[in-house]
């Protein structure tokens, strides 16, 4: 096809760059929970990040529709008339919840940590990462102004090795994962606290797919290891349990003070909507509520955990919901999803950039919704196709 001379470039910069593009997946009709309608079929959904099954329960629709009837679905910035008591609300219950002083919401989780990061440190300071840390860490530690380091993945010899190498930085800011999106895995959350207290570090930790997860009715990794008191920042979102949108960082009030005026990430950009406040308000007090959902989370996670392995699938070194079903490349990748979906069960496969390049999985994501049967049915479903493609022996 002959593309116009005007953006003809880009296009082929961006064949250059990368050797695909990410898949474009089919929407989705209707959610039911733990299933999803695509083209008028029903299939059971095993790629949310609706951890607990509460985007669409009834009290959290409810709060949503109450409050676009009261205040409205759209705002402006939070500091030009776009703040509400209900954003008071929500940062004053998600304090409380994780026994902080202070929280602060921002429109996304992305959003939070873009912003926060290079807020924090400025030049004469230290930025150090995980190598595997979300799209959204990298993007606020190369917006930093400061010295910058990366640490091998979960590798807290590796972390302190940078920080001993920048001994002269006046400042020193270590951001991990509590949970690492594409690959399951729990950060090593003890060694990395070990690092950052020898250097004096600030530490902070993107808890997205911790929080509504780990620890007690879902607080989160720092409290799994009982170790709040020891992570400076606690970022997370809401479209991962609270059945919402948006991100919010928590800590100690004077931190988080700062962090209201400072970020452009949070002063240029709407607030998050009043249906989306109070979605997240009423998910949270289910949480709290209902404790029942973590032990149904944590059985299913199990039972597909250990029969994924059974059938002789690589999981990698998952123990949470996210499960990576690791393939030969994308093309097989590809070509399970739609032989799942034949058999009744939505997927789908993930490459680069989300993860390195030559690499293909099927990222699972379990649900307390599931019942027995969908993880039957997934299994089963794993087991047929995978014999019949000759990936099983």
């Amino acid at each position: 096809m002959d593309f116009p001379l005007r953006y003809r470039h880009f296009l082929r910069q961006s064949q250059t760059e990368h050797t695909t593009l990410p898949q474009q997946p089919e929407p989705l009709q209707e959610l039911l929970g733990a299933s999803s309608k695509v083209k008028g079929v029903e299939y059971v959904f095993f790629c949310s990040n609706d951890r607990l099954g509460l985007a669409a329960h009834p009290k959290v629709r409810e709060n949503a529709a109450r409050a676009a009837r009261r205040w409205g679905v759209g705002l402006g910035a939070p500091f030009l008339g776009g703040r509400l008591t209900l954003h008071d609300d929500l940062e004053q219950q998600l304090a409380e919840f994780l026994g902080r002083e202070a929280s602060v919401v921002f429109n996304s989780g992305y959003l939070a940590n873009v912003g926060v990061v290079p807020a924090l440190a400025r030049e004469d300071d230290l930025v150090v990462i995980d190598r595997h840390a979300h799209a959204c860490i990298q993007d606020g530690f190369h917006l930093c102004r400061a010295n910058k380091a990366r640490f091998a993945h979960n590798d807290s010899a590796d972390l302190d090795r940078k920080l001993r190498e920048y001994r002269d930085a006046q400042g020193r800011l270590v951001v991990v994962e509590g949970v690492y999106s594409m690959s399951g895995e729990i950060c090593p959350l003890p060694d990395i606290v070990k690092s950052c207290r020898s250097h004096q570090a600030c530490l902070m930790v993107d808890d997205a797919h911790g929080f509504c997860t780990l620890g007690s009715a879902g607080r989160g990794t720092p409290t799994h290891f009982g170790l709040e008191s020891d992570v400076d920042l606690l970022m997370g979102t809401f479209n991962k349990g609270l059945g919402s949108l948006g991100g919010f960082v928590a800590g100690d009030e004077a931190l988080i003070g700062y962090l209201r005026r400072r970020p452009p990430t949070l002063l240029f950009t709407a607030a998050i909507t009043p249906p989306q406040a109070a979605a997240a308000i009423a998910a949270l007090n289910i949480m709290k509520s209902e404790p029942e959902r973590f032990d149904c989370l944590w059985r299913n996670t199990r039972a597909m955990q250990r029969g994924l392995r059974a059938l002789g699938f690589d999981a990698g070194a998952s123990s949470t919901p996210i499960i990576p079903v690791r393939l030969q490349g994308e093309s097989q990748a590809a070509q399970v999803c739609v032989k799942l979906l034949e058999q009744g069960i939505f997927t789908q496969y993930v490459t680069y950039p989300a993860i390195p390049r030559g690499v293909a999985i099927i990222r699972l994501g379990v649900m307390a919704t599931h019942t027995d049967n969908h993880i039957n049915q997934a299994l089963d479903a794993f087991r047929r196709v995978g014999t019949e493609m000759g990936i099983l022996p």
